[in-house]
Parts: C-alpha cells; sequence; structure tokens
C-alpha cells in the first residue's frame, strides 16, 4: 500500500511539473503570437500611409485634369479607403451665374473615375438657402443602392461611408 501511495505522490508532481511547463510555453506562444500581430498591424499602418500618400498626388493630377484653375472657387479632399481599397476623392464647385449660385460636389474614385455621388444646388432668388433643396442629390451605397438626398449635410453623411473609414 505505502508503495502505490508513494506512485501515487510520484505520479501527482509528475503531472504538476508537465502541467506548469506546459503553461509556461502556452504564454510563450501567446506573446509570440502578439508580437506578431503588433508586427503586422505596423506594416498595414505603414502601407497605409503610402497608400493614402499614393492616392493625395493622384487626386492632385486628376483635380487638375479635371480642368480647374486656381481663380475659381473649387477644391477637392481625397481619403484612401483601406475597407474599400479605393482613393475616393470629393471635389467642389461654387459658381455664380449672375443673380444666382450653383455648387457642384463629386464624389468619385479618383483612379478609375467611376462616380459615387453627386450634388447640385442652384439657389433662388427670395429664399433662403436652407430652403431650396438640391436638384440632384444621391450616393452609390455599398450595396449597389443610389441613395437619394435632401440637403448638402446628408450629400456629406452618405459620401462619408467612403471617407471616413
Amino acid at each position: 500500500m505505502k508503495a502505490i501511495g508513494g506512485l501515487l505522490v510520484i505520479a501527482v508532481l509528475a503531472l504538476a511539473i508537465i502541467a506548469y511547463q506546459q503553461w509556461q510555453n502556452s504564454n510563450a506562444v501567446s506573446a509570440r503570437v502578439q508580437a506578431l500581430e503588433e508586427k503586422v498591424a505596423t506594416r498595414k499602418e505603414g502601407a497605409s500611409l503610402v497608400l493614402q500618400a499614393q492616392c493625395a498626388d493622384h487626386a492632385r493630377k486628376t483635380f487638375k485634369e479635371f480642368g480647374y484653375k486656381p481663380s475659381d472657387m473649387a477644391g477637392y479632399e481625397s481619403h484612401y479607403s483601406v475597407k474599400y481599397n479605393k482613393c475616393f476623392m470629393i471635389t467642389s464647385n461654387t459658381k455664380p451665374t449672375g443673380k444666382e449660385v450653383m455648387t457642384f460636389m463629386n464624389l468619385t474614385d479618383a483612379i478609375e473615375g467611376r462616380d459615387y455621388g453627386t450634388y447640385s444646388w442652384l439657389s433662388q432668388p427670395n429664399k433662403k438657402y436652407w430652403e431650396v433643396k438640391p436638384f440632384m442629390c444621391n450616393v452609390l451605397m455599398p450595396t449597389g443602392e443610389r441613395q437619394s438626398c435632401e440637403s448638402q449635410d446628408e450629400f456629406e453623411n452618405l459620401a462619408n461611408t467612403y471617407m471616413r473609414d
């Protein structure tokens, strides 16, 4: 009986040592996995910064190709979307036309030239700007559906689907 009791003690100690070693190995593997995940995240951020810079350069060239001049009341904003792997840009242009003012905004893929959204507004005499709805306002959503909008704020919020990820 003593021999069996002694063997049980030795077996329990051996199992405890094995369990401790497995626990240490598991912690080492977890630390290694975490270190690798941090490296991958850093590389992705670096790649994203490079792509963002390339997108900005391409959008600047595209804006010039659209024919805008420094004297125009026009501007643009670019964004490389990691989520969609595309370079998006919003161009805006305001033109006085006699007594009225026209405002145009377009959301496009700056590389492919694909249209993702349009906002067009024309002021009306004797009305406040917020009383006048755009005559064209829509954004192509990721689902493939064109979503209509009723104001510049709505257009910008819908466009942010692509411009803020």
